[in-house]
């Protein structure tokens, strides 16, 4: 099914990207593991990931410092065991011969808080009864524990994509409207059920569906596109211009939400590849821009108006990535990478103030601030290789790979500003991340398992408040069927 349906997070087919997915429309029927209807062409999948993490037991977090007064648990990321990740479940229907329909629900989507080897650290984690008993502390969150305390995680965002396509109306266009991916981040456009590791980088896992419409152009050698934004399209050079809500701000998710004001997001982005045959190779190159106006109101809560009273803030971003594929002797070898910068404000109280033990930026929240992450990886596809002969077939279904990744992901108050109630300034401090990797296929994407072991290096901090130093190292086991 993922050959066809590969727009939703789409599958990693050669050189799988943003244009890689989805080609239910133009595919002339589907693969034997979907289920399909008699009439009206719809056709259905989904996927099911079970992991198992085995996690380093530091019990103090990240801001824990008895010099600065605040107390940090790591509780919600110490725990080993057993989780279901994702169960997934796609219906793809053509309308007619130029109209069609996607929905995508996730009845997984209560992400449990250990689930990430790489966690966002804004506040300091404290458990209620702490909280009550010792509190209230203006630094830290409850949400965490208290959500591992009674098991019930993040509010299910069970709705992941509800979109409707019109494609063959213009040559070599179509148009998608509804709630989806945007196509800002490669990584984050990928298929759940074929990366190349367990989960994806940081910046991958950072970008939210959103509701919009996006225009996609595709030409040179183009054919296959679907109805997930055109996606599938063998197009070497394409293009998606999309306007969104926008809801919240860049590090806050849009999904399943109404627009918080009359401003809307663009987001653009161009697909090249420069190379696409079996003598040099197959090489992908791409880049993203976004914009949009966030926030509302007087932001001035001093002297308020009766609006949403967040300050307004402009946001940008920036993201290219890199695929290559070697060709002959070389078969099976492939590099990727992506790069990613972003521009915008934090919600007010969301970011901690170490120096006063406090929230930063309490009156209208910080100034709008940039982080900057990237990664690289490296793998070898047995089963791509010229080189395994009938002694060595079975590791055909092996493939290994490596990545590093620099994580923007720890955010604190400037210490220079401390207290600062307007426009307070954001220190960004990155986790290093080494991830290794082995791929074992079974059936190719339909059924695999993965291990990874991720060894984190964390920030240091700021010299006058540094970060408590911790062990953050898991290793992570997938195991994964798709249909």
């Amino acid at each position: 099914m993922r050959t066809q349906m590969a727009g939703m997070k789409g599958a990693d087919a050669p050189l799988e990207s943003v244009a890689d997915k989805c080609a239910t429309c133009a595919a002339p029927a589907p693969t034997p593991n979907n289920v399909t209807t008699a009439n009206g062409k719809l056709v259905m999948g989904g996927l099911v990931q079970v992991w198992y993490q085995q996690v380093a037991k530091d019990k103090q977090g990240l801001f824990n410092s008895q010099a600065d007064g605040i107390h940090d648990s790591n509780a919600p990321y110490n725990k080993s065991g057993f989780s279901i990740h994702t169960v997934e479940l796609y219906f793809d229907m053509a309308i007619t011969d130029k109209v069609s329909a996607f929905v995508y629900i996730n009845p997984a989507a209560e992400i449990a808080s250990n689930t990430r080897p790489v966690v966002q650290h804004r506040l300091a984690n404290l458990s209620p009864e702490y909280n009550a008993a010792n509190g209230p502390f203006t630094y830290g969150t409850t949400g965490a524990i208290n959500a591992l305390q009674n098991g019930t995680a993040n509010t299910p965002s069970l709705l992941q994509d509800a979109i409707v396509n019109f494609h063959d109306f213009f040559p070599h266009h179509d148009i998608t409207v509804g709630q989806m991916l945007n196509t800002f981040n490669e990584e984050n456009f990928a298929a759940n059920n074929s990366l190349d590791f367990v989960d994806r980088s940081y910046i991958g896992n950072q970008v939210s569906r959103d509701t919009g419409a996006v225009l996609h152009g595709t030409w040179w050698a183009n054919k296959g596109g679907g109805s997930y934004c055109g996606a599938g399209d063998e197009g070497r050079f394409q293009y998606w211009l999309g306007v969104w809500n926008g809801a919240g701000n860049l590090y806050g998710g849009a999904i399943n939400r109404q627009d918080d004001n009359n401003s809307k997001d663009f987001v653009g982005t161009l697909l090249l590849r420069p190379l696409w045959n079996d003598c040099a190779g197959k090489m992908e190159l791409g880049y993203s821009f976004r914009t949009g106006t966030h926030g509302g109101g007087s932001g001035l809560p001093a002297n308020p108006v009766n609006a949403m009273e967040r300050a307004s803030a402009r946001s940008i971003g920036h993201d290219a990535w890199f695929k290559y594929f070697a060709p002959g002797c070389f078969s099976g070898l492939w590099f990727k990478a992506e790069a990613e910068w972003l521009r915008d404000a934090a919600s007010a109280g969301s970011i901690i103030d170490q120096a006063s033990a406090g929230a930063q930026g309490t009156g209208n929240g910080a100034a709008p601030f940039s982080t900057f992450g990237y990664w690289a990886a490296v793998g070898y596809k047995f089963s791509d290789s010229p080189h395994i002969g009938d002694c060595h077939k079975w590791l055909k279904n092996f493939e290994v790979d490596f990545r590093y990744e620099s994580a923007p992901n720890v955010l604190v108050g400037d210490p220079a500003q401390s207290g600062r109630a307007l426009n307070a300034a954001t220190n960004v401090y990155s986790t290093k991340v080494y991830t290794a990797g082995i791929n074992y296929y079974i059936a190719g994407q339909g059924a695999k398992i993965q291990l990874n072991y991720n060894h984190l290096d964390n920030p240091a901090g700021p010299s006058s408040h540094p970060f408590n130093r911790m062990n953050s190292d898991s290793l992570v086991l997938n195991f994964q069927v798709s249909w």
